[in-house]
């Protein structure tokens, strides 16, 4: 307390900069750790009359998958070149750091 009697203001304290949280901790832990999304639910009664009346519903759903599972191929592929392009990558990294050293 100061001389008056009252307690002396406290100073405001300036807001800490917040930083932004990085794609990895966006994720929530399933996500990080690769779990799988729950099932989806069994498929409405009105859409499985829908497949089994008309068989070009069908065909444009099974097309689809089709197309998914070609896709899902393709990067797949695409990601073992680039992993092992980076595994490369880290090798000759790892020789030119030791010649500087050696």
């Amino acid at each position: 307390r100061d001389s008056s009697g009252q307690q002396p203001k406290k100073r405001a304290r300036s807001p800490s900069p917040r930083r932004k949280k990085t794609a990895a901790e966006n994720q929530t832990k399933n996500q990080r750790r690769g779990d799988r999304p729950p099932p989806p639910p069994p498929p409405p009664a009105p859409l499985v009359k829908l497949l089994q009346s008309d068989p070009s519903v069908l065909n444009y759903f099974q097309a689809l998958q089709a197309n998914l599972d070609a896709d899902v191929q393709v990067w797949k592929s695409r990601a073992k070149e680039y992993q092992k392009e980076n595994e490369e990558l880290q090798i000759k990294v790892k020789e030119l750091q030791q010649k500087e050293r050696g």
